[in-house]
C-alpha cells in the first residue's frame, strides 16, 4: 500500500499507479482518492482524520509489507548472537 497526501503527491501516484497497471505483477492494484473509501482500506489511518488536502492510496491484496528497518535490525542481532564478524 502507498498513501500520500499533498496536490503532487496524490498527481504522483496517480501517474505512478497508470503505469504500473499495465505490468502483468501489478494487475489488480486499486487506485483511490474517495476518502470513503480509503475509511474501508486504512480505517486507523482515515480515523478522526478532518484535513480537507488531497489524499490518496494505492492498494493490491497479492502485496506484502517490509519493513525493513526491522528486517535489517533482526539479521545483525543474528549475527551479532553468533559472533559474526565482518571482514570488509
Amino acid at each position: 500500500m502507498s498513501l500520500v497526501e499533498g496536490e503532487k503527491n496524490v498527481e504522483f501516484l496517480k501517474k505512478r499507479f497508470k503505469a504500473l497497471s499495465d505490468i502483468p505483477m501489478f494487475q489488480g492494484m486499486e487506485y483511490s482518492e474517495d476518502p470513503e473509501k480509503l475509511k474501508e482500506w486504512i480505517p486507523l489511518v482515515m480515523e478522526g482524520r478532518t484535513s480537507n488536502d488531497p489524499i490518496a492510496a494505492t492498494k493490491i491484496d497479492s502485496g506484502t509489507d517490509v519493513n525493513f528497518g526491522a528486517l535489517t535490525r533482526m539479521l545483525f542481532d543474528h549475527l551479532e548472537r553468533k559472533k559474526c564478524r565482518d571482514q570488509l
